[in-house]
């Protein structure tokens, strides 16, 4: 009789333990409510027993059947134990979860289970035998994990909670145990992919960084590209304008190229280039930048450089390619000299100035360097008109990448068609036109669908050919980039060449109207990019197709001669180029980029930064021909967008990685291995490429 009332003390201390809110293992409504009923069936056993209602002390029955029946309904496992740590209940979830019989479990110390004790949750302390400080000192013990050996391999979270007498004297306790093995198998796997995801981060990043060198170099030379250059050229003069400190420019061209190509071919012009290019490579100083500005010209940029110091290394430079043979054939260069000045309004000042100086080494006979005029100067070339060759207002070049950089933020396949339009004027606008005229062509071509930036989604992401209103819709916004470029730049030869760009070459002869040399090479250009790539309400067609509808289209809405032109820069072009990539180069990048923010996302589970990604990924996709990354960002943006499984949105983004990176890597096999391997010296200012 001792021994029952023994341990009705012990469970009227559970059950005050539970009244007084020290039981906090149970989750759930359900259990909650399960719980409750457990209790006031307890209370009301126990109050009978207190009152005097004795039950037979020879009765096998501890506890009635009803409270046994309320707590083996429970999920979570139940075990009382006493002061010493023996078991005096136990319900049938743990029975379940031990694999032990309840005859082989009562009256057996806790401790003699073969546990298996797992790292603790974080944020709290383990100890082999935690119910220890629940019953010697009172205090609650939550967030041990183990299992048990002779189970089914169940992952439990124990809690213990201590059980007092009247006097608040510990008598034993309580424990909980939780099956979490689902839960810690979905953490195990989540942290696996959160692994994955940043191992992939970190390949992508790398990749991201080798796509920058791609697209800031020209591939057949490893130098800088135009564009980069005058990037460059912008942030240099910027700082010898504030620090009153030397840049000297340098610009180079190749003799006789063109009758190179002709009379020697295509390939050894390619190594022309290249081998003159290693020459100003290996010549130039830390922080000088080499760019490729054109067909066979080349630029310096030399801060904190003087005059004279630049002259001097041009010679060498000069004196260094003179001594070239290549497939038995001598090669000259030419090269004109210039210094900033606090006179010059613009960094195009400066080159306006080397210009001229490369143009009187070339009248004086070529293979010379040239770093000062006469008073008198010289002749402007006869293909400059006097238009072209008069002051232009500045165009800083910064604020025109800044646009694209919008415009790429908004629609990637626009501003990636205005970077080939561009590449595609400047090619042909240098063999007519001065450098600074083909500097604001290439402005132009830059800034020719900026305007669409204002597009709606439903319009410019349209599957379907564009209706007449949906035409006329872009039409209006064609206007509106005309008054962004007129607003920013104020420059009428930039205006005139957007303004004129779509007029009909037969409509100008009609109206006697001459359009500007830059506005006739530009409509070709954009026209011939258009047609060879694809659009989303269809496909390119071939090269040789877009020609040949150029030459039916001479005369009337293009200038012929322009157009004869056009096709021998084209031509050429296509010698150097390799097949036509999935992916081009732009968007390669800025789907790197946007793969980078996901796997920060990703790993700092921010759920509302996911889903905003995932809708600009997939327009970036899209405008891949690659139906493999848009099924997988679609797949994405849809778990994304639902938000209600982290384990598979994790998962459809770790299959989007993978997939991107793959791409990434094929990318850069193709075209990696087409940049020289011939690099120069770290640039002085560091170029951020924004794409």
């Amino acid at each position: 009789m001792t021994a029952l009332i023994s341990k009705h003390r012990l469970l009227l201390g559970c059950l005050c333990a539970a009244a007084g809110g020290g039981v906090g293992w149970l989750t759930g409504s359900a259990v909650v409510g399960a719980t409750v009923l457990a209790v006031n069936l307890l209370l009301c056993w126990l109050t009978r027993f207190i009152l005097g209602k004795t039950i037979d002390a020879s009765s096998t029955e501890v506890l009635p059947f009803y409270f046994h029946s309320a707590l083996d309904g429970l999920s979570e496992g139940i075990l009382v134990l006493d002061y010493a740590g023996q078991i005096v209940f136990v319900n049938n979830a743990f029975l379940e979860f031990s694999g032990e019989s309840r005859e082989g479990l009562l009256q057996r110390r806790a401790k003699e289970l073969p546990w298996t004790w797992c790292d603790a949750v974080p944020g709290t302390a383990s100890t082999p035998v935690p119910w220890l400080d629940a019953i010697r000192e009172g205090r609650h013990r939550c967030g041990q994990l183990l299992g048990i050996k002779s189970g089914a391999g169940h992952k439990l979270l124990l809690k213990a909670v201590p059980i007092t007498d009247g006097k608040r004297r510990p008598r034993g306790a309580l424990c909980s145990l939780q099956d979490v093995t689902k839960l810690h198998k979905k953490q195990a796997e989540t942290e696996a992919l959160l692994e994955t995801i940043r191992q992939s981060s970190q390949q992508i990043r790398q990749q991201n960084a080798e796509l920058e060198q791609l697209i800031i170099r020209d591939p057949a030379t490893g130098c800088l590209n135009r564009r980069t250059g005058l990037e460059l050229l912008e942030k240099l003069w910027s700082e010898s304008l504030d620090r009153q400190s030397e840049l000297a420019c340098v610009m180079v061209d190749i003799d006789r190229f063109r009758a190179i190509n002709d009379e020697h071919g295509q390939q050894l012009g390619e190594k022309v280039l290249r081998d003159i290019a290693a020459c100003i490579l290996q010549a130039a100083r830390a922080g000088d930048v080499v760019c490729r500005y054109g067909g066979e010209e080349f630029l310096m940029l030399m801060p904190r450089t003087t005059l004279d110091d630049a002259a001097f290394l041009a010679e060498r430079i000069r004196q260094s390619i003179s001594r070239l043979e290549i497939d038995e054939i001598k090669v000259t260069a030419s090269f004109g000299v210039a210094e900033w000045n606090p006179e010059q309004v613009s960094p195009q000042d400066l080159l306006d100035l080397a210009e001229r100086h490369l143009s009187a080494a070339k009248q004086r006979g070529r293979n010379q360097v040239v770093k000062s005029l006469p008073e008198k100067g010289v002749q402007a070339s006869p293909l400059v008109s006097a238009v072209e060759s008069s002051h232009s207002a500045v165009i800083p070049f910064p604020a025109v990448t800044a646009l694209i950089s919008a415009l790429a933020y908004r629609d990637i396949a626009t501003a990636a068609h205005s970077r080939r339009v561009a590449d595609l004027s400047v090619a042909l606008g240098q063999r007519l036109m001065s450098l600074s005229a083909c500097y604001v062509l290439e402005t132009a071509a830059l800034l020719h669908d900026i305007g669409k930036i204002g597009v709606p989604d439903s319009i410019l992401l349209k599957q379907t050919p564009l209706t007449a209103d949906e035409r006329n819709f872009i039409q209006n916004y064609s206007h509106i980039g005309l008054e962004i470029v007129r607003t920013a730049f104020a420059s009428p030869e930039l205006s005139a060449i957007l303004e004129n760009a779509r007029v009909a070459y037969a409509d100008s002869l009609a109206r006697q109207q001459s359009l500007p040399l830059g506005a006739r090479i530009l409509a070709v250009a954009d026209a011939y990019d258009s047609m060879i790539n694809d659009q989303i309400y269809r496909k390119g067609v071939s090269p040789a197709e877009a020609i040949a509808e150029l030459r039916r289209c001479a005369g009337t809405q293009f200038d012929p001669e322009i157009v004869t032109q056009f096709i021998e820069v084209v031509l050429s072009k296509t010698k150097e180029t390799g097949p036509k990539l999935q992916v081009n180069l732009d968007v390669a990048l800025a789907l790197g980029m946007e793969l980078e923010r996901l796997a920060e996302a990703v790993d700092q589970q921010n759920m509302e930064l996911l889903r905003a990604l995932a809708s600009h990924i997939v327009r970036t996709a899209s405008s891949t021909d690659t139906q493999e990354i848009l099924d997988k960002a679609l797949e994405f943006e849809r778990a994304a967008v639902a938000g209600d499984d982290q384990l598979g949105i994790l998962q459809k983004a770790s299959e989007l990685i993978t997939c991107c990176r793959a791409t990434q890597s094929a990318y850069l096999r193709v075209e990696g291995s087409s940049v020289s391997s011939v690099e120069g010296p770290e640039p002085a200012a560091k170029l951020s490429v924004e794409r």
